[in-house]
């Protein structure tokens, strides 16, 4: 529970309507009584519009082997673009052993796949397929048998986080 002073910062002024009108609570705040009683916050977005989750990749090395992998064999190289972060930028060798990825920063090798940063992020997040990422200009495969397997290491998957403030 939350009262209206605890909820955080106000416009000048809100106290006063607030004790005058009551419907005049920050989006979120739902009245539960009358003067003087709490508030229950509640999830709040705009009309028409869904709320996304957003993630930033600060170590292509480590973001990528941080996750869980089907038990498969395979390598292939990546050139990822990041214009934030230069050390993200380059080209990295991705070897996936029975289930476990080990990433090198490399030079010299031929990249199979290029991508944004974040292109790699909603791919790894599971927020976006390889055929959306390919369409939007995100990710491009220089070789097409990637494709499939892109799509069964990275399924896509809805993220939640609970988290309101």
């Amino acid at each position: 529970m939350v009262t209206p002073h605890e909820a955080g910062p106000t416009r000048a002024g809100a106290e006063h309507s607030q004790k005058s009108n009551p419907e005049s609570l920050l989006p979120g705040m739902t009245p539960s009584g009358s003067k003087g009683q709490p508030c229950l916050l509640t999830p709040y977005h705009l009309p028409g519009t869904q709320p996304v989750y957003l993630g930033r990749v600060t170590s292509v090395r480590l973001a990528l082997e941080a996750l869980t992998y089907p038990p498969l064999s395979t390598a292939w190289t990546m050139a990822v673009t990041d214009p934030l972060l230069p050390e993200n930028s380059g080209i990295y060798h991705l070897k996936l052993t029975k289930g476990k990825m080990e990433v090198t920063k490399t030079t010299g090798k031929k990249p199979a796949v290029h991508c944004t940063v974040g292109g790699l992020a909603s791919l790894i997040t599971g927020r976006d397929r390889p055929q959306t990422l390919i369409e939007s200009g995100a990710l491009t495969l220089l070789d097409k048998d990637l494709f499939t397997l892109l799509n069964h290491l990275f399924p896509p998957t809805d993220n939640f986080v609970n988290e309101y403030f």
